[in-house]
């Protein structure tokens, strides 16, 4: 058997939830013990001081007899916090060695090694090897994890060779996991990728409201029993892990292969006017590559080179959501700065791009999983992708990145998402698409609600404290009531017209570095964070972007 990454990605969130509640129940009985053993050491300090500073023979006597009864406590909670016993590793160290058994037993029979062969087995089976006179050995009832993970089989089935038995019962199979079930390594074989038909076979057998409800019954049975084979043997390169790193550490030990350069003819310099003690304000954008938004940013290429940003202001800096610049005036008819010539005019059918345009290899595999979901679906339950879905990402049913943009997709479309710093065009009333000669950046939380109904255009990639910091406005949504208020614009220029603009290069986003780093930021464990996220949303990982020597 071999279920789709997408649905093994459910499955384990699922685990991982079942399990971390069982870990804080048991955390919490440690702290109350921890607690409760030193409460009883300071008390005793204390009631130590009070009879060094006293006289009186009975208020000694009643300190003695509070202390005698202090110890008597501790040693009740020592009891207790050795009843407790040692509190279980985190899901993610015991993950890997109980689903590499699970994805195929065969493995650690095949290892030779007599207490792996003897572990299988019990894990396995729960009575021993029967023979019948007249058909031969006969498989043994298996346990509980495999009994339900039948359901989910391919039904790729081989005869277990038998060793100096007499004579060979073809008819009487015992069931091998060959297929490399939940092994999503370089190595293992991916073909058939998705949803396997044995998949909805079993999901039809046991669900009526929706492919996860069989799911929502198995699990719970069978979460303790993947804990329980956490003590498996396995080959010790299996047990290799690499050392704790933050997510800093993997992105400054990427190798400079894992860096993109970004030209600079895709860099759009803006330079605000100085701050009050005269310092420089220099805020360096990264236009958007294709397939997304290129009329506007075209036309951006065309304002900067006609000087038409120069002289306009920062008109709006609403809190916790955006700074928006533009032409103060641009709403006043006969005082709006005119535009240049050649200008597009773009439909919001343009706010996406076809989902087939897409070259990231794991954000394609999600989309093909997602269609194949899509179907399966159909087939069993009267539920839509988005309804079951739709949890992982409130906004879309599968996010990604694509050329080191963070996107999401419905498998039909792509789209940018609106994540902190990015670019946006601002734009009246729709059919109104905006032109790129107002542009705003998100300065708050991500407002995913504006993907797809806003052109976003690029993404600060140096200066945003610049923008984050400026006063916010004091009129409706943000907007500055004066003049006065507002921060001028003094240049906007295109990268290869600023001579002193340093290189920029950003983290390939199908590199192993960045997958590292991804995988840091869900899953962090360090001397600080000391229980695993287990997931983290799209914008809560920046594309790492860092300046190269002039």
């Amino acid at each position: 058997m071999r279920p789709s990454k997408s649905l093994f990605d459910v499955a384990r969130l699922m685990f991982a939830d079942a399990s971390d509640q069982q870990t804080r129940i048991a955390s919490h009985g440690w702290e109350a013990a921890k607690r409760a053993l030193l409460k009883p050491d300071s008390e005793v300090a204390k009631l130590l001081d009070l009879i060094v500073d006293t006289s009186s023979n009975s208020a000694i006597s009643a300190y003695e007899q509070r202390i005698a009864k202090l110890e008597r406590e501790k040693l009740v909670w020592q009891e207790k916090s050795a009843k407790l016993g040692k509190l279980k590793p985190p899901f993610g160290e015991m993950f890997g060695h109980t689903l590499w058994f699970l994805a195929n037993p065969s493995k650690l029979w095949g290892n030779g090694d007599i207490i792996g062969r003897e572990t299988a087995l019990h894990v396995l089976f729960s009575g021993h090897l029967i023979y019948s006179r007249n058909e031969g050995f006969r498989t043994p009832e298996t346990t509980k994890v495999f009994k339900a993970l039948e359901g989910l089989k391919t039904g790729n089935f081989r005869m277990a060779e038998r060793e100096g038995f007499e004579p060979s019962i073809r008819g009487y199979r015992i069931h091998t996991f060959q297929a490399c079930a939940f092994d999503h390594s370089a190595t293992a074989p991916h073909s058939g990728e998705g949803v396997p038909l044995a998949w909805v076979t079993g999901f039809r057998k046991r669900s009526e409201h929706g492919i996860f409800a069989y799911m929502h019954k198995f699990l719970p049975g069978l979460v303790p029993v993947l804990l329980g084979t956490s003590a498996i043997p396995v080959p010790a390169a299996a047990q290799e892990q690499a050392p704790l790193q933050t997510p800093d550490q993997i992105v400054a030990a990427a190798p400079a292969a894992d860096w993109v350069r970004i030209a600079p003819s895709d860099l759009m310099v803006m330079n605000l006017a100085p701050d009050a003690k005269g310092s420089p304000r220099r805020v360096v954008i990264q236009l958007i590559s294709k397939p997304f938004s290129q009329g506007w940013t075209g036309n951006i290429r065309k304002l900067a080179a006609a000087r038409w940003f120069d002289g306009i202001a920062v008109v709006r800096v609403q809190d916790n959501y955006v700074v928006q610049w533009g032409d103060p005036d641009g709403e006043v008819p006969g005082k709006a700065k005119p535009l240049p010539d050649g200008l597009r005019t773009m439909s919001g059918l343009e706010y996406t791009a076809d989902a087939a345009s897409a070259t990231d290899p794991a954000l394609r595999r999600k989309i093909a999983a997602l269609e194949k979901v899509a179907g399966m679906m159909s087939k069993v339950s009267d539920m839509a992708p988005a309804e079951v879905l739709r949890s992982r990402d409130p906004y879309a049913l599968v996010t990604g990145f694509e050329a080191g943009w963070p996107v999401a997709s419905d498998s039909a479309r792509i789209w940018p998402a609106h994540c902190y710093g990015t670019v946006g065009v601002g734009r009246n009333l729709s059919p109104d698409t905006g032109t790129g000669a107002e542009l705003y950046a998100v300065i708050g939380q991500a407002p995913r609600q504006l993907d797809r109904n806003i052109a976003v255009v690029g993404r600060v990639i140096a200066g945003m404290e610049y923008l984050s910091s400026l006063p916010r406005g004091t009129g409706e949504m943000g907007f500055y009531k004066t003049p006065e208020e507002r921060t001028p614009i003094v240049s906007v220029r295109m990268g290869n017209d600023v001579p002193d603009l340093p290189g920029y290069a950003y983290l390939s986003t199908a590199s192993k570095s960045f997958r590292a780093y991804m995988e840091k930021r869900a899953n962090r464990k360090d001397d600080f964070y000391i229980q695993p996220a287990g997931g983290v949303s799209l914008c809560n990982v920046p594309v790492p972007v860092r300046a190269l020597p002039l």
